[in-house]
């Protein structure tokens, strides 16, 4: 919500999320690994992809996305194919190739919460790295505005040898799979002790 002034009187707009929106941000959670599942180490059958296709179809219904508007809602071509565009359109046209203002500030924070949860606050990822991860995916060329340092690089080369590993070395999956849920956990414990210690202020103070 945003006010402005109108003559004498304060008037405040409201800007309402669209199903659109809400199918779009939906998609978030899933769509990088539905086209790209070997990327992230995962070897599957069709048959669970139809799986997890469902399955998003369904947590999307829990968030208020109508059916209409689920990309998930007509089976597995549908939604890749949704999912594609989408990619097209507004991760990479909308977004990577040229982000928008604020946009580095809001990925910066979110990188440092995961290196808070993952490393306890040790620079393991970058915003950088990640996004050149996600270009890299998507067979998209760098884009100028995107400076990798050798960290950087070496930080996406990781990211590539481990999803190869996951995907030819026996047992690196289900040790990655352990890894993660042990991670979890830790993070659960962390969201508590935060909350306890929560006074009203920034965390960070």
């Amino acid at each position: 919500m945003q006010e402005c002034e109108n003559g004498s009187l304060s008037v405040a707009r409201v800007q309402h999320i669209t199903q659109y929106d809400m199918a779009v941000v939906h998609s978030g959670f899933y769509s990088a690994m539905l086209l790209y599942p070997s990327h992230f180490g995962v070897s599957c059958r069709r048959s669970e992809l139809q799986d997890y296709v469902y399955f998003w179809r369904v947590i999307g219904y829990l968030f208020g996305v109508d059916d209409h508007y689920n990309i998930c809602s007509h089976g597995l071509e549908s939604a890749v194919a949704a999912c594609k565009e989408l990619e097209s359109a507004v991760t990479w046209n909308d977004g990577l190739r040229d982000p928008p203002d604020g946009w580095k500030e809001m990925a910066d924070a979110y990188v440092s919460g995961v290196n808070l949860f993952v490393a306890r606050g040790a620079p393991l990822c970058s915003t950088e790295s990640l996004v050149a991860f996600r270009v890299w995916m998507a067979g998209y060329v760098l884009p100028e505005w995107l400076k990798l340092t050798w960290l950087d690089a070496a930080r996406v080369w990781l990211l590539k040898i481990a999803a190869v590993m996951m995907l030819w070395i026996p047992g690196f999956e289900r040790l990655m799979n352990l890894l993660a849920f042990a991670l979890y956990k830790h993070a659960l414990k962390l969201v508590d002790k935060q909350l306890e210690l929560y006074t009203g202020k920034d965390f960070r103070t």
